[in-house]
Formats: C-alpha cells, sequence, structure tokens
C-alpha cells in the first residue's frame, strides 16, 4: 500500500508573505517556489489545505476545482493568467479574499448553485480518482505480461527471426569465421542437408528443437548400407551440426534449442560379441609364452588391459592353499580386488614366472619401448594390430607396413573381456550377474549392460 503523501506546508517565517514548494500548472510542473501572497496566518493554512486537495487529487484543470476553494489557492496553483469567479456580495465591498464562514456563503445570491456545482465536482473528481486508480492497475498488469512475453522463448525467436539472415549468408559468415577448423567442410555439407530436408525455415533463428530430432532420427538410418550402429550415427549427427548453431545462436542472440548431452540415444544397442572356447583356446596355442600370459589374464579370469598393465610384481601369492593375484588398475580404486586363480591360467602364470620374465615393479613389465610399464597406446596396438608409417622424404610417398597383432582381426582387449564374462556365466546353472559384477570389478547393472547378456533359451529350467 503507498506510504500517504505529507500536506504542503508554508517554507516561510511568521508575518511574512508565506511560500511553498510544489510541481503544478503554474510552474510547468517543475517543483519549484510559489508565493501564496498574504501574511494572513489564518488564510496561509486555508491555502495550504486547498493545495494539498489539488495535489493529492490530480487536479489539473480551473474548472474542476471545488467553487468554494479560495481564490488565491486558485492562483497560486493554476497561475495568474486565469479567471477567478469570485463570490460577490450584494451590499458590502468587503475583502473577497477573506476565509469567510459557512453563514457568510448562505447569505450569497447564488448560494444554491455554487452547493450544487461543488457537489458535482466531489462526485466527478471521485469517479476520475477511481477510474485512474483502475488504469493504473490494469497498466500495471499489462506491463508484467508484456515484460513476461518479451522474455519468452518465443517472443526472442521472432526477434531473431527478424535480425538473423538467411541461409546463404549465415553460412559463408560461419565458413569464415571457422576457416581453421579441420571438420569445416563436413559441418557444413551436414547444414546444409538440414537445410534442404527443412526447406520451409527461411532463417537457423527458426529452426526448433523437434526439427532437429526429426533430422537426425532420419539421417542415422540414411545411406548406401544401413549403419551398423545406428545410435552412434546419431550422436555424430548433433556433434557435426552443433557447432554451427550455436554459433549462429552467439551471434545472432536467439536462445539455443539444439539438442544437449541428455538428448543423446540412450538406446544405443551394445553388441556384446564374445568368442568360443575353441577360439580362445587356438588363440593362446599359437601365442609365445609372455604373450600368452599377457592375454590369458583378459580370456580366462576378465581383467581389464588397463588393469594387466598395472599389475604389481607380487600379484600372484598363495592364501591358504589357494593361490589369489591381487589386481589393482589405474582408473578407479573402487575397482582393486583379490580373485583367485584359475586351473588353467595358474599354470600359465606359474610358467611365466619361471621363465623370469616378471618385472621389478610390474608383473607384466612392456615388452616394446624403453619403459618399464606398458603406456595405453602401445600396449592395445601391439595386442590388436597397426600401421607402421616411414620417414617422410619429399617428393617421395610415405611408406607404410602393417604390424601383426597379437590376436585375430576384428577382436579387441574389449572382446575378451566380454569372452570370459558370457562363457562364465553360462557354463554352470545357478551363476548371477552380482557374482560376474564381483569378478569384474563393476556394479550387475554394468556387467549385464556392457558384458554379458544371456538369453531364456540358454536358461536351464530345470529344478
Amino acid at each position: 500500500m503507498a506510504r500517504p503523501r505529507k500536506p504542503i506546508k508554508n517554507e516561510s517565517k511568521e508575518g511574512v508573505t508565506g511560500k511553498v514548494r510544489i510541481s503544478c500548472p503554474a510552474n510547468n510542473f517543475k517543483r519549484g517556489k510559489r508565493s501564496l501572497r498574504t501574511d494572513n496566518p489564518d488564510l496561509i493554512d486555508q491555502i495550504e489545505k486547498d493545495l494539498t486537495i489539488l495535489r493529492d487529487c490530480n487536479i489539473l484543470e480551473i474548472e474542476l476545482a471545488p467553487a468554494d476553494m479560495n481564490s488565491l489557492s486558485k492562483i497560486v496553483w493554476f497561475g495568474n493568467d486565469i479567471e477567478v469567479t469570485t463570490p460577490v456580495f450584494a451590499k458590502s465591498n468587503r475583502d473577497v479574499t477573506k476565509n469567510y464562514d459557512e453563514e457568510t456563503f448562505k447569505k450569497l445570491s447564488n448560494y444554491e448553485d455554487l452547493k450544487y456545482r461543488h457537489s458535482r465536482i466531489i462526485e466527478e473528481n471521485a469517479a476520475i480518482v477511481q477510474a485512474n486508480s483502475k488504469l493504473t492497475t490494469d497498466l500495471l498488469t499489462l506491463q508484467k505480461k508484456y515484460d513476461a512475453l518479451s522474455r519468452s522463448l518465443e517472443a526472442q525467436r521472432i526477434a531473431a527471426i527478424e535480425s538473423c539472415p538467411d541461409w546463404d549468408e549465415c553460412i559463408v559468415l560461419y565458413a569464415k569465421h571457422a576457416s581453421e577448423t579441420k571438420d569445416l567442410k563436413r559441418y557444413i555439407s551436414l547444414v546444409n542437408k538440414f537445410r534442404d530436408r527443412f526447406s520451409h525455415l527461411k532463417t537457423p533463428a527458426e529452426a526448433t528443437r523437434n526439427d532437429f530430432i526429426d533430422f537426425l532420427d532420419e539421417y542415422k538410418t540414411s545411406g548406401k548400407k544401413p549403419p551398423k550402429d545406428p545410435a552412434a550415427k546419431w550422436n555424430t549427427g548433433k556433434r557435426n551440426l552443433s557447432p554451427f548453431f550455436k554459433w549462429s545462436s552467439k551471434r545472432y542472440k536467439f536462445t539455443d534449442v539444439f539438442p544437449d548431452s541428455s538428448d543423446n540415444k540412450k538406446e544405443k544397442v551394445r553388441e556384446k560379441i564374445f568368442h568360443s572356447k575353441a577360439e580362445i583356446n587356438a588363440m593362446l596355442d599359437r601365442l609365445d609364452l609372455r604373450w600368452r600370459a599377457h592375454l590369458s589374464c583378459m580370456c580366462l579370469l576378465g581383467i581389464s588391459a588397463h588393469e594387466v598393465r598395472g599389475l604389481p610384481s607380487n600379484a600372484l601369492y598363495q592364501e591358504e592353499g589357494q593361490w589369489m593375484i591381487h589386481v589393482r588398475g589405474f582408473k578407479a580404486e573402487s575397482r582393486e580386488r583379490r580373485l583367485k586363480v584359475p586351473a588353467d591360467l595358474l599354470k600359465i602364470l606359474q610358467k611365466y614366472e619361471a621363465s623370469g620374465f616378471i618385472g621389478k615393479n610390474y608383473f607384466f613389465p612392456a615388452i616394446h619401448g624403453d619403459q618399464e610399464q606398458w603406456t595405453v597406446g602401445t600396449f592395445s596396438k601391439y595386442i590388436t594390430g597397426f600401421t607402421r608409417y616411414g620417414k617422410k622424404v619429399e617428393g617421395q610417398k610415405r611408406k607404410t607396413w602393417e604390424v601383426e597383432g597379437q590376436i585375430p582381426k576384428g577382436w579387441s582387449c574389449l572382446s575378451l573381456r566380454k569372452t570370459f564374462a558370457s562363457l562364465w556365466l553360462r557354463a554352470k546353472h545357478g551363476r548371477t550377474y552380482v557374482d560376474l559384477a564381483a569378478i569384474l570389478g563393476n556394479d550387475p547393472k554394468t556387467a549385464y549392460q556392457w558384458y554379458a547378456e544371456i538369453k531364456g533359451s540358454e536358461v536351464d529350467t530345470e529344478l
């Protein structure tokens, strides 16, 4: 609720012509001093009250002022150039600026007319004040609605559409902006496909979130051959479209409605490829002892590649007649665990240990390189195979040759771990994902999603 305004007060000393500081029609509403033109204390009090009424009721026209208001009050408020109708006595020359009482006014010849006009002015003034209050309330409501609408996504899109140039100009400007980007051609090629798909959109600012998702859903299955992993292609398309639309939204100040990371395709199908036991044995038999020991830990016990690299030199030990292996990887301390060594793996590891291949700090020191520990890239590429490049010679084609890996083409370190998980789960009736997760160092949900999925047709239903 608004605080009531203070009444207008005389700022002059007693016995001196009164002055007040007001903003009124007489001074074009510029706050300043106005003379009251009298030093009579009683008359000054009356003028103060009149001016307060004129100010609070916002009376800006002389016709709306109360008829019984003192003439000096009207002159102070409206100025000197107005015609002020003053009461006239039939048989008296008394000063008209005197503050008459009610009995005196009843003697006026036009008393009834003045009384009626006064009552009408008060009624009209009250109606105006009420209407003004309602209009002010409505104005504030409309202002709030306007502010809310101007901040809305749709309003921003409309403003951006008006300021954003067409596709061709945007693509040219983006090409200049990202001229040093390695994959610029691929990005622009996909933007052109998007523009052709939604030809009714005149500018990038008109694209909606649903347009992007519809385009990517179509893109993931496009091509001459159906993609092996449509969800991966969906995410790749989103990644290649993103730079252009993020740049344009920032440059032309419209809200970026491009799908974020939460819109990645969660239904990505992870095919759980695993190999048969015969294939694993055949692969291990053709390897030398050092590589056989490395890979046996992966496919016979499910130890991951980074955990194989990190096995300490004293990883293999005996406890209460049971051979154990201490697994400690580099990714997470929570995956550190001690596992029982199966008989087939134990034979290989004991032969490896007897041959003196164990390093000072690591159970499997690097076969290639100057460091004792395997590096990430070196370990995996020597397992799967890689292309070696010769030195660059000016004017000649660079020589390349293939280095054969230790496992067949199409296999990987991850497929060896999945092979162990899948074969172990199917080997005996009653094994669960909880048991498998304890061996792999993961939670049961991860073990199911990534490493092994058993079908209902494979489960023994005998009680």
